[in-house]
């Protein structure tokens, strides 16, 4: 919505279809040797899951004009999802992604 000749102002929100990919650990790996008193990390054990979800997204964008065709923005967007991924052990866990992302920038418009 243009507040003036200068200044546009975008407020928006609506649905996000989330895909996300994984690796998660299955296993630690180490040695130890008498009073077992420290461990020494060999290696690990990995498995990749994901997941797809509808989260949601807000925000704002604004930009500036100083002439006719050319000015500067900038763009605010919350988005949020929650995701469920299954461990080898059939046990579950959740990942809250999405988060708070910023840009900026050149405006043309025609």
């Amino acid at each position: 919505m243009p507040l003036n000749n200068e200044l546009d102002v975008v407020i928006f929100g609506g649905p996000s279809f989330v895909t996300v990919n994984q690796d998660l650990t299955t296993r630690v790996e180490f040695s130890e040797v008498f009073p077992f008193d420290t461990a020494q990390f060999t290696g690990m054990s990995t498995t990749t899951d994901s997941g797809s979800i509808l989260g949601f997204n807000v925000g704002v964008d604004v930009s500036f004009y100083f002439s006719k065709h050319v000015g500067v923005g900038g763009l605010v967007r919350f988005s949020r999802a929650s995701v469920e991924f299954t461990l080898p052990d059939g046990d579950a866990t959740s990942a809250n992604i999405g988060g708070l992302q910023t840009t900026g920038g050149l405006r043309v418009r025609f």
